[in-house]
């Protein structure tokens, strides 16, 4: 904790002694990293050779850049993160993301380490924990080089994407590696410096969140974290979430409403439908763009979907992995060939056997997730509950205007 204090000739201070009463303005100052691991593109010549490997078509991969790998972030020479692994690839596309809080005053070192992963995962135990530090008897991870990130050279509150060179110990390069990196440093009051403005935003009747999304779009995902980041805190995320639903679904039914006066002079003008069949042809196109607007609604992009999104991620992530884990790791086990593209396929491959391959598959991943329902998450099945009623409600009213306007008389 620091201070500034009159008695100090305002001079920023160390605070220590938290049991006593300060005179003066307290706060902390938070430091967050977050990385992005993106994807990796390695050269064959500086790797040390491995052994030749046959794919699913038989052939003969000569290429010693193709291999098992994965990257561990390091801060101050300790492992703090690992990407999952990618198998039988050049090319190791991840884009997995990891946070950093709480870290020291002074910037850490950060580097990303890319291992080549040998030898054979016996069961899907192994698999798990492979990803999550520890590593099994027949595993073998190799370092083959690394990527130094200069914080101290890097602007805070914003967005660094490159691509960075990949070391070995020789210092030569062996590939590159796509990084995104975000530093921030926020200086952080006390809870009750920020009362007034916790009670405005509570108010979600207000939609106050909105508005100022609205008014700063640019910055739509971070708002949404910290918003959802506020109201988890205070218990209030699945309420602020149905909040936000209403709103966005009477944004279809104001946007409908607005339409109302136009088809309505329409209607009534010389140019109305004559027939009864005109009419209910009109209702049925109505209502079909009604149901197309619905399913639309949450493929965009606005403050709902962003923090819908976190909160799935969120309380979504044990979930999969609990049900879909074993699957996942039973099909990759097979490594059955499902191309469906005619340009792709070998001479002599079956197309529909891959596509039975396929659905086959594809079911017996969905009956997982199905037979799953009593172990999805409470709070998500009672916020996408509610959006479906609101959905449904917010249709069939607008439905219902419709059906009125098309049986009003000429």
């Amino acid at each position: 904790m620091y201070g500034i204090s009159a008695e100090d000739g305002d001079q920023v201070t160390e605070v220590t002694d938290l049991d006593s009463e300060y005179h003066g303005e307290l706060f902390r100052v938070e430091k967050t990293i977050t990385l992005r691991v993106t994807e990796a593109k390695i050269r064959a010549r500086n790797l040390e050779p491995v052994a030749a490997s046959q794919d699913r078509h038989g052939r003969t991969e000569q290429d010693s850049s193709i291999a098992n790998y994965l990257a561990e972030v390091v801060l101050d020479g300790e492992v703090r993160a690992r990407t999952t692994m990618k198998t039988d690839t050049k090319n190791p596309f991840w884009r997995d993301e990891c946070e950093f809080t709480d870290l020291p005053p002074s910037l850490p070192f950060l580097s990303v380490v890319l291992k080549r992963v040998d030898g054979i995962l016996e069961n899907p135990t192994s698999l798990i924990q492979s990803l999550t530090f520890s590593k099994s008897g027949s595993i073998t991870e190799v370092p083959c080089g690394s990527v130094e990130i200069p914080l101290a050279q890097l602007d805070r509150g914003k967005d660094h994407e490159q691509w960075h060179q990949i070391y070995d110990e020789r210092q030569q390069s062996i590939g590159t590696m796509l990084v995104k990196v975000h530093h921030e440093e926020l200086v952080v009051l006390l809870s009750k410096e920020y009362q007034s403005v916790s009670e405005l935003l509570h108010k979600f009747s207000s939609g106050l969140t909105g508005q100022i999304a609205a008014a700063i779009p640019g910055n739509l995902r971070r708002l949404a974290e910290i918003f959802l980041n506020i109201f988890q805190v205070s218990g209030t995320a699945n309420e602020w979430l149905m909040a936000l639903v209403e709103d966005e679904i009477d944004g279809i039914g104001n946007q409908t409403a607005m339409k109302k006066t136009r088809f309505s002079r329409r209607l009534k003008s010389n140019d109305s439908l004559d027939s009864a069949s005109d009419r209910e042809a009109l209702v049925r196109d109505m209502g079909k763009s009604l149901a197309g607007e619905a399913n639309l609604l949450f493929r965009g992009n606005s403050l709902l979907t962003q923090a819908l999104e976190f909160h799935m991620r969120r309380l979504g992530k044990e979930y999969l992995e609990d049900v879909l884990a074993f699957k996942i790791f039973e099909i990759n086990e097979i490594n059955p060939d499902c191309e469906v593209d005619p340009g792709k396929l070998q001479r002599g491959e079956d197309l529909n056997q891959h596509w039975s391959q396929l659905m086959q598959f594809t079911t017996e991943v969905w009956e997982c997730i199905a037979n799953s329902a009593a172990r999805f998450p409470p709070e998500l099945r009672h916020v996408l509950k509610y959006i479906r009623a609101v959905a449904e409600d917010s249709s069939s009213a607008c439905f219902l205007i419709t059906l009125g306007l098309a049986r009003s008389e000429p």
